[in-house]
């Protein structure tokens, strides 16, 4: 469990990392949102 949890912030850089070169809020959004149903934010 502690593994899966170091990995979420590398998770978290990754999709930050996508986000900043795709610059589209709309999946930005659509990702928040279902990391929020998941219950990650």
């Amino acid at each position: 469990m502690v593994k899966y949890l170091a990995l979420i912030p590398i998770f978290i850089a990754l999709c930050h990392v996508y986000w900043s070169r795709k610059r589209i809020k709309r999946d930005r959004k659509a990702i928040e949102a279902a990391l929020k149903d998941a219950g990650y934010v």
